[in-house]
């Protein structure tokens, strides 16, 4: 009888092994579902808000900060790289960046130096409360200076 299972099993391993080598056919290619931005092929400007269309995921930037932010930045140029709460159904953090990224080029801001104000050497001081939480009790995540804090949605 241990013959027949070990029989049984070696039959099983070499089936398993032809699988994998794809002659059974291969896995289609992934779909890639996620909603795209549109971000408009113009200068930073009343048209270009106008256009810009950015989506929604399950895990993104806040949208009225992101919102703020892009109408602040069309009044006059922003003073430093913006910082958004990371919340449920908020903006796709990669077009955000995308569209941050373009705000800077076409204003010809710089995000990478120091604020003002600040010695060389020394740095801010951190904030009393480095995770704040909301009315509910709930921890926010906060971006840290554009590093996306999550892979793929």
């Amino acid at each position: 009888m241990i013959w027949v299972f070990g029989a049984v099993f070696m039959v099983v391993l070499a089936l398993a092994a032809w699988a994998g080598t794809g002659r059974l056919g291969e896995m289609p290619e992934p779909v890639d579902d996620r909603p795209r931005a549109f971000i408009p092929d113009l200068p930073f400007g009343e048209k270009f808000v106008k256009q810009l269309r950015l989506p929604t995921v399950s895990v993104g930037y806040e949208r009225t900060q992101v919102d703020r932010f892009v109408a602040e930045a069309e009044r006059q140029p922003p003073p430093g790289p913006p910082q958004f709460d990371i919340v449920g159904g908020g903006y796709d953090m990669q077009a955000v960046d995308a569209v941050v990224n373009r705000i800077a080029e076409d204003l010809g801001l710089r995000f990478g130096q120091p604020a003002a104000g600040l010695v060389a050497g020394l740095e801010a001081p951190s904030p009393a409360n480095p995770t704040p939480a909301d009315a509910s009790g709930t921890l926010q995540m906060r971006n840290n200076g554009g590093v996306h804090l999550d892979s793929k949605d």
